[in-house]
This record gives C-alpha cells, sequence and structure tokens, in this order.
C-alpha cells in the first residue's frame, strides 16, 4: 500500500469502498515474472548497459552553438 494514501484519504472516506484485507493485501515478488534479461542484479554489480560517452540525441542539439558561432 502506498504510504501516502491515509495521509490523503482519511480512512473514513473509503471505508465503504475497500476492506481491510483489501488494503493489506499485497503483490509477492514471486508472482510478478521478469524475464531473466530484464531481470536487475539486486547487488548492482552489473555495468551499465550504456557509457556516459555515448552521443544521446537531446532537444537541445538544434545546432545553436554553430548558429551562435556564424552570427558572431
Amino acid at each position: 500500500m502506498d504510504s501516502k494514501l491515509p495521509g490523503l484519504f482519511p480512512r473514513r472516506h473509503y471505508l465503504d469502498i475497500v476492506d481491510d484485507a483489501w488494503i493489506t493485501d499485497t503483490l509477492s515478488d514471486d508472482e510478478i515474472e521478469v524475464p531473466p534479461a530484464l531481470d536487475a542484479d539486486p547487488n548492482g554489480s552489473e555495468p551499465p548497459t550504456w557509457a556516459a560517452d555515448e552521443k544521446v540525441d537531446r532537444w537541445n542539439d538544434l545546432g545553436l552553438d554553430q548558429w551562435a558561432k556564424d552570427s558572431a
């Protein structure tokens, strides 16, 4: 259960909608199927799948630096 839920919706507001069994119900980790290729290493020992020096397309890659040089 989200820890912010009680602060946003005091129990009196949702008493008629959900019961205690629903509130305390959780989905165990065993019930979530994650393909092995997508499963993250819990120890964090895997190398990152991207490198910081890779060129990443961004909104700021509009060639404005070249425009500033040309207009100066």
